[in-house]
């Protein structure tokens, strides 16, 4: 997904900035889950703690929760 993409200042792919608990990699595999409540107390806080300091992330997150709230919509029409 990221893969040519300028990411705003966030660490590449497999580079953690201070203060982070995960990668932006690591936070595109937990994103789904995370998303579908299925983390743990301490990795949904990573991930929540990841999003808050990574704006590219943060709008990834952004992005794939109107999909989900999109489809919910369709279900329920």
């Amino acid at each position: 997904f990221w893969e040519g993409n300028k990411r705003n200042g966030a660490p590449s792919k497999g580079q953690k900035r201070e203060g982070w608990n995960l990668t932006c990699h690591e936070f595109e595999e937990k994103i789904n889950l995370y998303l579908d409540d299925l983390l743990d107390a301490e990795e949904a806080g990573q991930v929540k703690a990841h999003m808050e300091a990574c704006p590219t992330c943060r709008q990834l997150y952004r992005q794939l929760s109107e999909v989900i709230a999109s489809l919910h919509n369709l279900e329920e029409a």
